[in-house]
């Protein structure tokens, strides 16, 4: 049954703690329209016989035109019906030989009895479109197979492609298969008259492919140049060379209300494959502009067999790309081999299992000069998780409760990468925030690290105001939580709280604050309230460089190494304080003392607790003990209560 074709408004709102996005699909009410416009079951129909085609009149069942010719009837009878207000072509099972164009006009439905039965089949590879849409509207085709018969390119000219259509409105294909073709399989909005980069566009709108198949193609499956009020959905892509969906916009015609939902490619593994591309760049355009992409969701689909990614935005001329180009992207519950972002504002990525992410301001094949910010990624499993600006800026990211088999970065880069929190995610090797040898110019600040399962936390950069707080670390690593320097800079205003180290290696360090080759160091770091269990537990500015370290309230089961500018307050596995009562037994002049200290106490306070026969004092302070002494044997056990510090 139909399902759309005039156009309803549907507004999908998706908040998170960044920030919200709008996403307005508008798809069509197809069953009013067909029900009006096409009252009888057809209006006529085309059938093979022997060497020749029929049309039949649908209405007085008498044979009209007929022709050895299969293009000349079917085009006879979609001009008829065309020209009288619209009506349904019925093309009967059987193979068509085509050798020119068919071009379908308005109103008019042209329906095989099933992909599998009614075939088109392209004379020759060279002669161009089988079905073009020029400039029409209310057009359905469906239930056929368009087979081109090619098996290489023959340019970027608007020859070749199986299905065309360009500046027309009110589009379905629907149960169509393409097979063979030489160049695009099917193409919206491009220029059939030049080469199909150039501009202006003219872009197709409200259109809806789906249930089709595509197969053997050597450019891309699906391409839009443009357009709005877009649904791609349910179709198979086989053993393509280039993207199965590619989004191609420019400042003048840009792609919005776009609906990508419950496609599959298989074995597409060749040189440029993408399941979906948002491209822009390579077109001849003048004037850039943001926002030349905006409310696209991509949900359900499955792009694994491809040769790059699953999905990607690849903004790639330099001269043409400016902020904020592509907004309000909602992808999720897709499988996919991998996710390549380089310009996006407003995107969602949740719920898909992916071989990795990759947000970058870095193209694919250069870089994209373009910022990122307001990004989501959530509850997705992931090999490993990229947050890298090579020259801009990426902002405003959250990496929340995703399952991620090996590392997250965050960071790396000449770029800057600020505002990222990385929350509750399962992390099977390391939350990396790395820095970058030899390229140190960038910045990382703002980086919340909170609540996550990981072998290893490893800020190893210049990143100022990090939080790495209540974090599990499992053992597999030394260094369960490491904050280190670079060179040429170190990581200040760091706050390392409340996590928990399990080393599994009495050789290994549960954290370590500093380090000690040459590197600058941590500077302004609160070490608090952490727990390291089955290491050596607590290295702390290893390099003596390192200024305004102050270490709370640890503890541990193994031993604490300190040096440089630290200020230490009650951590029980490195006791800087303690305090006790000690007893001189009668007619005894002395008592030792073990204090329990990491070191020889600095200072050392004694009260006795009885009026005592003599003078007391302290000697033989060491490591582990100090004597307090009498120059008189008292006559009944004297207490001395006593308080020592290094």
């Amino acid at each position: 049954m139909s399902r759309f074709i005039y156009p309803t408004l549907k507004a999908v709102k998706v908040i998170s703690r960044c920030f919200v996005v709008y996403v307005l699909i508008q798809p069509v009410n197809r069953k009013e329209f067909e029900e009006r416009t096409f009252p009888y079951t057809y209006s006529y129909m085309v059938y093979q016989k022997d060497d020749m085609y029929y049309a039949k009149d649908g209405i007085t069942g008498s044979i009209e035109y007929s022709d050895k010719d299969a293009v000349n009837v079917i085009q006879y009878v979609i001009d008829k019906v065309s020209a009288l207000g619209g009506g349904k072509v019925i093309l009967r099972r059987g193979t068509y030989i085509v050798g020119r164009t068919i071009n379908v006009k308005s109103n008019v439905v042209v329906e095989g009895e099933g992909s599998e039965v009614t075939i088109l089949r392209g004379s020759s590879t060279s002669f161009g479109t089988v079905i073009d849409i020029d400039s029409q509207s209310n057009v359905v085709v469906r239930g056929l197979t368009v087979d081109k018969g090619g098996t290489q390119t023959l340019g970027d000219t608007w020859n070749n492609m199986s299905l065309s259509c360009e500046n027309s409105n009110f589009v379905l294909i629907e149960d169509v298969v393409v097979k063979n073709s030489p160049n695009y399989a099917m193409v919206f909005g491009g220029r059939k008259d030049s080469n199909i980069f150039d501009v202006p566009y003219v872009p197709c709108n409200y259109v809806e492919v789906r249930r089709c198949k595509i197969i053997n193609s050597y450019k891309d499956g699906i391409h839009f140049f443009g357009g709005k009020n877009i649904v791609i959905e349910d179709n198979y892509f086989e053993h393509l060379v280039d993207d199965a969906i590619a989004l191609g916009a420019d400042v003048n015609y840009p792609v919005s209300n776009v609906l990508i939902r419950g496609n599959i490619v298989r074995d597409s593994g060749f040189q440029w494959t993408n399941g979906v591309k948002l491209q822009s760049g390579w077109y001849n355009t003048s004037t850039p502009a943001s926002n030349i992409f905006s409310n696209i969701v991509i949900t359900g689909n499955i792009f694994v067999e491809v040769a790059q990614h699953g999905f990607t935005i690849s903004l790639e001329n330099p001269n043409y790309l400016v902020p904020d180009m592509v907004q309000n992207v909602i992808v999720d519950n897709n499988v996919l081999k991998s996710v390549f972002i380089n310009s996006a504002k407003n995107l969602i990525l949740r719920g898909n299992s992916v071989g990795y992410i990759s947000i970058s301001d870095k193209a694919l094949y250069i870089d994209g000069y373009t910022d990122v910010s307001n990004i989501l990624i959530e509850g997705n499993t992931a090999g490993s998780i990229y947050v890298k600006s090579n020259s801009k800026t990426i902002r405003y990211v959250v990496i929340r409760g995703n399952i991620v088999s090996n590392n997250i970065y965050v960071g790396g880069g000449s770029g800057t990468v600020s505002d990222v929190v990385v929350i509750g995610n399962f992390v099977g090797d390391t939350i990396n925030v790395p820095g970058y040898p030899g390229v140190e110019s960038g910045i990382l600040k703002s980086i919340s690290i909170v609540g996550n399962v990981a072998k290893k936390v490893d800020v190893n950069s210049p990143a100022n105001l990090v939080t790495v707080v209540g974090n599990t670390l499992f053992p597999g690593a030394d260094n369960n939580v490491r904050v280190a320097g670079l060179p040429s800079a170190s990581p200040t205003d760091v706050v390392v709280a409340f996590n928990v180290g399990d080393g599994g290696n009495v050789d290994w360090n549960n954290f370590i604050v500093g380090y000690e080759n040459g590197a600058k160091v941590a500077n302004r770091v609160m070490f608090i309230g952490n727990i390291g269990m089955n290491a050596k537990n607590f290295v702390v500015a290893s390099n003596p460089n390192s200024n305004e370290i102050y270490v709370m309230f640890n503890n541990g089961n193994k031993s604490m190494y300190l040096a440089g500018d630290v200020k230490l307050f009650r951590n029980p596995i490195y006791k800087t304080e303690n305090s006790g009562v000690s007893t001189i037994p009668v007619n005894s002049t002395r008592v030792t003392v073990s204090h329990g200290l990491v070191k020889a106490p600095t200072k050392i306070l004694i009260t006795p607790l009885a009026s005592p026969p003599g003078k007391l004092w302290v000697e033989n302070i060491t490591a582990t003990s100090f004597d307090i002494v009498t120059d008189t044997a008292p006559t009944a056990d004297l207490q001395v209560a006593w308080y020592a510090e290094v």
